[in-house]
């Protein structure tokens, strides 16, 4: 969080990828990550990699009442370099201040206005006191929903992260949109039964359980 952007030779390191992924709370950290995180998206923007970014938002990181005018301007910033973003109607309209209106034009109004290919999150709801969770993927003009997943929760941390995984896996691999939600929900289901922040899942285990969601046991 202290190091500065100098000690990063971005330029090299760009050029052994095709994509990077920036997750929002460096924005809400210290002025060197803002710095690096901004950097990074624009000089990968500018050599033709693919950018995605989490919006992540963080109120916790962000208690003082006149930070909110500055964490906008933050987001406004990185937000033209971004090909994939993670996040919610409620970042739209509460961080970004984006006119209230139903979710899909407002989301894709906001993917029209920074050239962004694609809009991602997942919904949690309770029904008849289950926990469900299912994934939304969302183009400039279309947009697919997931199942909603029973969720058998032994550490949610790492969820997002495995969704996200899903989704940029799909994305590489030119998947259909909706093959492509389906497995990251999957991902981030499985993920949220096991212990510790990282989803120990294969892309063979993610599929079996698509394709046998009642299946209890795998032998």
């Amino acid at each position: 969080c202290q190091m500065p952007v100098a000690n990063f030779d971005m330029d090299a390191y760009l050029q052994t990828v095709d994509m990077v992924h920036i997750c929002g709370i460096a924005l809400s950290l210290t002025d060197t990550t803002v710095e690096s995180a901004l950097t990074l998206a624009k000089k990968a923007h500018e050599q033709g990699k693919k950018v995605c970014f989490d919006f992540n938002f963080r109120p916790s990181l962000n208690t003082q009442l006149d930070k909110k005018q500055l964490m906008k301007e933050r987001y406004e910033q990185i937000l033209p370099y971004c090909d994939i973003v993670f996040g919610s109607k409620r970042d739209l309209i509460e961080l970004l201040q984006l006119p209230q209106q139903e979710e899909i034009p407002l989301i894709q109004q906001f993917l029209k206005e920074y050239g962004i290919e694609y809009f991602a999150g997942t919904k949690r709801q309770t029904i008849d006191e289950k926990r469900m969770q299912k994934g939304y993927l969302i183009t400039q003009n279309a947009q697919v929903e997931s199942k909603a997943w029973s969720v058998e929760m032994l550490d949610r941390i790492g969820a997002g992260d495995a969704f996200a995984a899903g989704i940029l896996l799909g994305y590489t691999n030119n998947w259909h949109l909706q093959e492509t939600v389906d497995f990251s929900i999957t991902n981030a289901v499985l993920k949220q039964t096991i212990y510790g922040d990282v989803p120990l899942t294969s892309i063979e285990l993610v599929q079996q359980v698509m394709e046998n969601p009642n299946l209890d046991i795998i032998r």
